[in-house]
C-alpha cells in the first residue's frame, strides 16, 4: 500500500456560547481536518484542534512541509513517517504548531491501518476489551459561564455518564475561583470526579500561595497552574 494524496483543510463552526478560560475568549471552534488517500482505495482521517487562527498555520503546515514527503510512503511504517515528519519540521518549531500538525497526521494513519486490517484502533493498539476508561468532560466549567449555569450544566453531563468534571480557573480574582471550586464541590457532592485548570497563568507565588487553598475539595489534579516559560 502506498499513500497517494494527503490534504489538510481547516473547519471552523461558531458556538452555541462564548467560552473563556484564564487564557482565551471564544465564540467559535477551529479544527484541522487531515484525508490521506491509498492506492488500495483507502482513505485515512485525523484531525487536531486549533484557535484563533491556528487551524490555517497547521494547514499550511502539513500540505507545505508534511505532505509532500509522505507521498509514495507506506502508511503502515508509522514509525518512520513520524520521524521523518520530525526532522522535516523541527527547524521551524520544535513544539506547537508542527507537532499538532504532526498528530493529525499520525492519526489519519493509524485509521488507514485500521481499516486496511479491518481491526478497531482499540485493538490495533494493544487494548484488551475489558477495561473501560472512566471519562470526565470540561466544556461545563469554562470561566464565562456563571456559578449556578456551570453547576447545572456540570449536573447534566453526570447525568449523561460522565464520571467526572473539570472547570476553569486563573482569573484575576484567585479568592473568587476557589469559592466557585468550594461551590462545585458542595453541589455535586464528595464522590463526583472533580479537575481543576488554570491554563498557566499563575506565577509561582500565586500557586504557592492559592493551590493548598484547593485540598479542602478533593481535587483529582491541578492542571497547568504555572507559566512553563517562568519557571
Amino acid at each position: 500500500m502506498k499513500i497517494t494524496g494527503v490534504k489538510a483543510l481547516a473547519v471552523r463552526f461558531p458556538l452555541e456560547e462564548p467560552i473563556r478560560d484564564s487564557a482565551h475568549d471564544l465564540s467559535r471552534w477551529e479544527l484541522v481536518v487531515v484525508l490521506i488517500h491509498t492506492d488500495e482505495g483507502i482513505t485515512g482521517s485525523g484531525f487536531n484542534s486549533g484557535i484563533q487562527g491556528g487551524a490555517e498555520v497547521m494547514v499550511t503546515a502539513i500540505n507545505k512541509m508534511i505532505a509532500p514527503d509522505l507521498l509514495g510512503k507506506d502508511p503502515f511504517q508509522v514509525r518512520g513517517l513520524w520521524e521523518e515528519m520530525y526532522w522535516r519540521t523541527q527547524g521551524m518549531g520544535r513544539l506547537g504548531i508542527t507537532r499538532l500538525a504532526m498528530a493529525a497526521v499520525e492519526i489519519a494513519l493509524w485509521d488507514i491501518m485500521s481499516k486496511a486490517l479491518n481491526v478497531p484502533l482499540w485493538k490495533l493498539l494493544g487494548g484488551t476489551g475489558r477495561d473501560r476508561i472512566p471519562l470526565y468532560n470540561t466544556d461545563a466549567g469554562w470561566l464565562s459561564f456563571s456559578q449556578d449555569a456551570m453547576i447545572e450544566k456540570m449536573k447534566r453531563l453526570l447525568e449523561a455518564g460522565f464520571h467526572g468534571v473539570k472547570m476553569k480557573i486563573g482569573s484575576s480574582n484567585p479568592a473568587a475561583d476557589i469559592q466557585r471550586v468550594a461551590a462545585v464541590r458542595h453541589a455535586l457532592g464528595p464522590e463526583v470526579r472533580l479537575m481543576v485548570d488554570v491554563n498557566c497563568r499563575w506565577d509561582l507565588p500565586t500557586a504557592l500561595r492559592w493551590g493548598p487553598e484547593l485540598e479542602p475539595y478533593n481535587i483529582d489534579w491541578l492542571e497547568e497552574p504555572l507559566n512553563p516559560k517562568q519557571v
